[in-house]
């Protein structure tokens, strides 16, 4: 059934949960508010975690001293995260409202 969203102000056939159940329907819609190079972010963060999480985690599990658990976390996490927050500052709002109003189904 197709009906308005007023708090989004889109139809609620703009959204399907089913389709969208990794991020949720309300991060959809509080990403898609973004510039273009910014709403892509989100995917592009789930992609790298999917590409490169395993060898991240092996290397902080088989760190030899904090110092080396320290360089994988801040190459890993702290610059990557830190780049797309300083080329969209709008990210850590969308974010947040993403978080705090999750309806995606993990």
């Amino acid at each position: 059934s197709s009906g308005i969203n007023a708090e989004y102000g889109e139809t609620t056939d703009d959204c399907q949960p089913m389709e969208n159940w990794m991020f949720g329907c309300h991060c959809r819609s509080a990403f898609s508010k973004l510039s273009n190079k910014c709403k892509r972010k989100p995917c592009q963060a789930f992609r790298a975690f999917r590409d490169n999480g395993a060898a991240a985690i092996n290397s902080l599990k088989n760190a030899e001293s904090v110092q080396e658990a320290t360089n994988v976390i801040v190459d890993s996490i702290v610059k990557p995260v830190g780049h797309a927050l300083c080329q969209c500052p709008g990210l850590v709002d969308s974010s947040l409202s993403c978080v705090e109003n999750y309806d995606g189904m993990l």
